[in-house]
């Protein structure tokens, strides 16, 4: 029986240290293999951000810049995505909020007796009379007296008289009260 005990342990012993023999081979075949693979990729990575570019042929830069505009198209791709998806985030916290204030609107109108109406925020209506007053361009200048009285009727200005304060005067007098 002992002797079945000593030729195991021999085996197993003797297996642990083949095992790790070829895996020390092992490792020593895969160094060098790499290294090369690691300076492969530190020089591609220095190409891609535009550095040692003078030792690449033309196939070589065509082929950079192919994977380079590959690489911005998929860039491009993914922020339209991600800004879309926030979009359609802000508009639906829109749609909620408008329908929060909504509700609330109509709660308060009940809540007060007021009738409801379709929107809670109303502008003022302008008056007639303001829709109708001419914008302040330079060149706009009333041609006639009667256009005058007419624009100073519409603001509710008093309308000038030949003597008034507010008349227009010729140039000749201007210069001459001043």
């Amino acid at each position: 029986m002992e002797r079945i005990v000593e030729r195991y342990e021999r085996y197993t012993y003797s297996q642990q240290k083949v095992s790790t023999d070829s895996e020390q081979e092992n490792w020593c075949l895969e160094y060098p293999n790499l290294v090369a693979r690691v300076e492969l990729l530190q020089r591609n990575m220095r190409n891609y951000s535009g550095e040692d570019l003078d030792s690449l042929s033309s196939r070589e830069l065509h082929s950079l810049e192919q994977q380079l505009e590959s690489a911005l198209k998929r860039i491009r791709t993914r922020k339209e995505k991600s800004l879309q998806d926030q979009n359609n985030l802000l508009a639906k916290q829109l749609r909620e909020k408008k329908q929060q204030q909504t509700l609330e609107g109509q709660t308060q109108q009940e809540q007060e007796g007021l009738p409801q109406t379709q929107s809670t925020f109303r502008l003022p209506q302008p008056s007639p009379k303001l829709q109708r007053i001419p914008s302040l361009t330079i060149g706009l200048v009333p041609s006639t007296r009667l256009e005058m009285k007419k624009l100073a009727v519409q603001v509710g200005h008093p309308v000038p008289t030949p003597h008034s304060p507010m008349a227009p005067q010729p140039c000749e007098q201007m210069m001459a009260n001043s």
